[in-house]
């Protein structure tokens, strides 16, 4: 089963909603697997943390939920394949395999490892690469070797030649410094000479005000060799981006440019490539901010127009020291994996302090974040964006034409004033008209330009229109499936297990409403269960269960798409646990209204406690019953420590036919 895309369907929704206590798991797991490195970069912070690797019980205890995430970044911080653990984490990326992954690297010691990484599974290789010469590359790559990056990188070719694989990945990432500014723009035919598919150009982060005074550039140097660039990139076809500057912006202020250079030069006859699909915000787009100036990201926390982060409810960094923190910038630790489980701290009262922090749009707690400050863009929609930035100087051209109009009627009107009316007020009325034909005098010089500016700009917005125009009419035209799997996570996400539900019949027989059509199949009704009330830690048992096909089509039970009995565990306080258990099929496919008796398998959580223990079917891998509208079976169950005694058990007897005719089968 995908687990990753029913917990990314889940999440989303509970994104949207707003909720502090989470069903789902991380989509994004950013972890630092190792913080040691074999070079002494000039701009890495790093060299001056502690050399460690990541803790093997805290990674003991992540690895069960791995295959949750839809991406996984392994490392960002060191050099994964300096670690002497490099074989175990291979292993692990091997194992987990989620859609995304990546790695980021020197690339240096990439040929002890060239097979493990090409079957591990990952879908992008991040390659620290900062300069286009021997020189500037071992000026600030302290201890590397340029020959040896060449040979790698042409080894990295060779070998995915060979398996006939595009796979993973390869992304340039570009330091910028005041050093090797004038060679970004030579970096893009370097990059795609061996063998990028990206290059992500990174602002400089200064590690003290020295190094910045000598090496960060201003934001309008950066900008100019940025558009080079940017341009260079597009005409090679290579994907290029920065994490401060919009390629949709840039693209149209370079388009603006070539069409009106104030020298009358004709437009370009090739027109730029379109900009870059940007990831969108599962929020509507009447909440997104009009942005002044995408080059000026300057917002001051609490603002209420800032889309929601989505960090909080989709993403966990871990760092090599097993500390948890939302994301790589926020500075506040939300837990330990020494010491808690992970939905001990994803559903803890830190992460649900910072969720409600967030939903009231306080960003005091994250400083120097690249979603408010640097790549606010990436969560809005850029045409809404690019239609924010026109607006200004649209209105600035209309008032201009408004004078630049009014002045003419005052001259017109003038004119036959002047034979009208006692002396003073003649001369009153000739000076003004002077007045107005020495501003219309002074505009028409530029009136003519003004004019192009205003009709070229009004294009642009009747063209960004017609986007969106365009983008609404293909989400009408979406399949219905689609639309069904979102009413499904709505109704999944506002399903929440009760914080006590002791042991009676109300959870069995209720008969709330559904919809029709999942009625049809996706209906159930637990008649009998005899499951213990307490259990050892990690003990696992077979549970006599009773099970109604209360629908009107026949469940199949063999092939890939199955029906199976499952469940999920929740801590006393309604916390999820566990979302998916172990499964058991059924022995033979029960028609409509029969009853089918199996032992169902079921493994307590290895820590003891209290906790809900919800029953379920599972139309495998489509959808849980319960998400389509069929109640569950929500069970008390204390777990106790693995050498205490455990005695009794709940046994629920819900229909007295029922029961006979599991005590006495009826004889063939």
């Amino acid at each position: 089963m995908k687990f990753h895309a029913a917990n990314k369907r889940v999440n989303d929704a509970e994104y949207r909603q707003g909720r502090l206590v989470l069903q789902s798991w991380p989509q994004v797991f950013d972890l630092g697997l190792t913080l040691k490195c074999n070079l002494q970069c000039i701009m890495c912070g790093s060299r001056y943390l502690p050399q460690i690797d990541f803790d093997p019980p805290c990674l003991e205890r992540l690895a069960p939920y791995l295959r949750y995430g839809r991406r996984i970044v392994w490392n960002d911080s060191g050099e994964i394949l300096s670690s002497s653990r490099t074989p175990q984490f291979l292993e692990l990326m091997k194992a987990s395999r989620p859609p995304q992954s990546s790695v980021s690297t020197n690339l240096l010691l990439v040929d002890r490892y060239i097979d493990d990484i090409l079957d591990s599974g990952l879908t992008d290789l991040n390659v620290s690469v900062d300069a286009v010469t021997r020189e500037m590359y071992e000026s600030i790559r302290i201890g590397g070797r340029w020959d040896r990056l060449i040979a790698n990188l042409e080894l990295m070719q060779r070998r995915k030649a060979e398996r006939r694989t595009d796979w993973p990945r390869l992304t340039f990432v570009f330091v910028a410094m005041r050093r090797n500014l004038d060679q970004m723009v030579d970096y893009v035919d370097f990059a795609r000479r061996y063998g990028a598919i990206r290059i992500v150009i990174t602002r400089l982060q200064p590690i003290n005000e020295d190094f910045k005074a000598r090496e960060l550039p201003s934001l309008d140097e950066e900008k100019a060799v940025y558009r080079q660039a940017l341009v260079r990139a597009r005409a090679i076809g290579i994907d290029i981006v920065h994490t401060f500057f919009n390629n949709a912006v840039l693209l149209d202020e370079i388009a603006l440019e070539t069409q009106t250079d104030g020298e009358g030069c004709p437009p370009s006859s090739a027109a730029p490539a379109p900009p870059d699909p940007l990831p969108q915000s599962p929020l509507p787009t009447s909440c997104l901010p009009p942005l002044a100036s995408l080059h000026r990201r300057r917002i001051a926390p609490g603002w209420g127009d800032v889309p929601i982060c989505p960090s909080p409810w989709t993403e966990m960094f871990i760092q090599a020291d097993g500390k948890v923190r939302a994301c790589c910038f926020s500075p506040e630790v939300l837990g330990d994996l020494h010491d808690q489980t992970l939905p001990e701290i994803w559903n803890g009262p830190r992460y649900q302090s910072l969720r409600r922090r967030i939903l009231a749009r306080d960003y005091s707690a994250c400083p120097g974040c690249h979603y408010l400050a640097g790549t606010l863009a990436a969560g809005t929609d850029p045409i809404i964006q690019r239609l924010g930035e026109i607006e200004e100087p649209i209105r600035e051209q209309a008032r201009w034409l408004e004078v630049y109009a009014a002045d003419l009627d005052r001259l017109a009107d003038g004119r036959r004033r002047l034979g009208r009316g006692r002396v003073s007020e003649r001369l009153h009325g000739l000076v003004a008209m002077l007045q107005a034909l020495a501003r219309v005098l002074g505009k028409s010089l530029v009136a003519g330009p003004a004019l192009a500016r205003a009709f070229q700009q009004q294009r642009r917005i009747n063209r960004h229109v017609i986007e969106i125009d365009l983008r609404t009419d293909e989400f009408a035209r979406r399949p219905r499936e689609d639309m069904d799997v979102l009413a499904d996570v709505e109704r999944l996400s506002a399903h929440r297990p009760p914080a006590r539900c002791a042991h009676s019949t109300a959870g069995l027989d209720r008969d709330e409403a559904q919809d029709p059509m999942d009625a049809l199949f996706y209906s159930a009704r637990f008649v009998c269960h005899e499951t213990p009330g307490r259990l050892r830690a990690g003990q696992r048992i077979d549970v006599p269960l009773s099970v109604r096909n209360a629908g009107a089509v026949a469940w199949p039970v063999e092939g890939d798409h199955a029906v199976k009995v499952a469940y999920s565990w929740y801590h006393d306080n309604g916390a999820l646990c566990l979302l998916d258990g172990l499964r058991t099929p059924l022995a033979r496919s029960p028609q409509p209204g029969e009853v089918i008796d199996l032992g169902a398998v079921l493994q307590a959580p290895d820590r003891p406690g209290r906790y809900i223990l919800r029953w379920d079917l599972v139309y495998d891998p489509y959808a849980w019953f319960a998400y389509r509208g069929s109640p569950p079976l929500d069970v008390d169950v204390v777990v106790e420590g693995a050498h205490t005694k455990i005695g009794g058990s709940s046994k629920i007897m819900v229909n007295p036919n029922s029961i006979t005719r599991i005590l006495h089968p009826p004889t063939p």
